[in-house]
């Protein structure tokens, strides 16, 4: 997979460099956050961005003016490591070089992972860390892998903190299911190294702000971006394809920020530090957000159609031009119906269920999350390495289990040990691994 990585690599880089400008753009305050750690040591005495990418991001303000050149490094090792760990997962579950081969070269070329690649934004940092874990998980179970899970998805939580909670639940999916009696035992042995991971985070927040502070203090704003009358209303007139105008966006953040003073003196609150603030603008957002949800339900469920919609739209928005929507389009078309042809070939061959249900709670726990959060087609990233997967599941010829026998059979016949050492395909000797 070490070719593919690469190829992954080179199709980043290029990207930066046909544009080196769009990189140095920082919607979100990624270079800021990243030049407060690389030369004061500090992280603004702020929690509203998960950290993880700002401290990678950090080290490329030692090139100063050319920090765009170490950003475009930074982003192409990314992608490598996604494409390469989409090849590894299809390798060690589907065991066909063609599915390897296959899974890795979706995630090289998707489109959605190479446009934001040019960006400073988290989501080529969240797909490297979704297809980490997705490999990982593919080892097979034990405690060490249970704990490095655990690790694993409080690293993704402080890079994007619903995918924290998707590694999480899809390590509990792949571990717990075949050991009822342990269920428990493994559930506790992934949230111990959750927590080692968000321990240090936690114990900053709380000596700052005097709160307690798991992750970050943006899930407000998100929920009350995307549950509020205006954006209500914007649907109900503009159905599905809906987007705010640029303008009315900020006169209505504007507004929001005056509504926030207002509230903190209402309750007589005095914020003594930066952090505590965004503690109370979180709390507030998430009010507003949840009001608005009481009051006007139906906006909220049409919010909530729109998000799923955003989230799995095979065709971006009209803003990026006629040609991109079509082309875009009939990639994500092909991708879509392969993921379903391979999933019901993944299905019939009865082949690393565990892996697929691990798969199917990656997905719907992210799919969930953005039910009532902000959303776009960016949030999928983190995805597309799963959607690979399953993808490269239509490509070839799927092995059968070993002899026409059942994962139950296996097992006993390797005196309950639950490991399974005979080859579950043509071909040589195979790797010790559970179904």
């Amino acid at each position: 997979m070490a070719v593919v990585g690469c190829l992954a690599a080179v199709i980043r880089l290029t990207v930066v460099l046909l544009d080196p400008n769009a990189i140095l753009e920082d919607p979100d305050a990624y270079w800021r956050y990243a030049r407060a750690i690389w030369f004061r040591g500090s992280y603004l005495s702020s929690a509203f961005r998960p950290p993880v990418y700002p401290l990678l991001l950090a080290p490329c303000w030692a090139l100063g003016d050319y920090r765009w050149l170490a950003a475009a490094g930074l982003h192409a090792v990314l992608g490598g490591v996604a494409a390469g760990a989409a090849g590894f997962v299809a390798h060690q579950v589907l065991r066909t070089r063609g599915a390897a081969w296959g899974a890795g070269l979706i995630v090289a070329v998707d489109p959605v992972l190479v446009y934001w690649s040019g960006r400073a934004m988290s989501e080529t940092a969240a797909a490297a860390l979704a297809a980490v874990a997705m490999a990982w998980l593919s080892l097979g179970p034990g405690q060490v892998s249970a704990l490095g899970s655990g690790v694993l998805a409080g690293v993704a939580a402080l890079c994007r903190p619903e995918l924290g909670a998707a590694v999480a639940a899809a390590a509990t999916a792949r571990y717990a299911g075949p050991y009822g009696r342990q269920r428990v035992q493994v559930l506790g042995v992934i949230l111990f190294g959750i927590a080692v991971v968000l321990s240090i985070w936690i114990a900053r927040n709380l000596r700052i702000s005097g709160h307690f502070v798991p992750l970050t203090t943006h899930g407000g704003y998100t929920a009350v971006l995307g549950n509020n009358p205006l954006w209500y209303r914007i649907l109900e007139e503009h159905g599905l394809t809906a987007r705010y105008d640029g303008e009315e966006l900020r006169r209505w953040q504007r507004a929001l920020q005056r509504d926030f003073e207002r509230w903190l003196k209402d309750e007589g609150l005095s914020p003594e530090s930066r952090l505590e603030r965004e503690v109370y603008y979180d709390r507030f957002c998430y009010e507003r957000a949840l009001q608005s949800a009481k009051e006007e339900p139906r906006g909220f469920v049409r919010a909530a159609v729109q998000r799923l919609w955003a989230l799995w739209k095979p065709v971006p928005s009209d803003r990026y031009g006629v040609r991109a929507g079509i082309l875009v389009g009939a990639w994500y078309g092909v991708l879509y119906a392969a993921c379903v042809a391979g999933l019901v070939r993944w299905v019939r061959s009865r082949q690393q269920r565990p892996w697929l249900l691990a798969a199917a709670a990656l997905a719907v726990t992210i799919t969930g999350v953005h039910v009532v959060y902000w959303c776009d087609m960016r949030m999928r990233s983190p995805l597309i390495p799963v959607l690979a997967v399953l993808a490269a599941a239509s490509l070839g010829r799927l092995p059968a289990v070993a002899g026409n026998r059942t994962t139950k059979q296996l097992r006993e016949s390797n005196h309950g040990n639950g490991a399974i050492t005979e080859d579950p395909g043509p071909g040589g000797p195979g790797i010790a691994q559970t179904m």
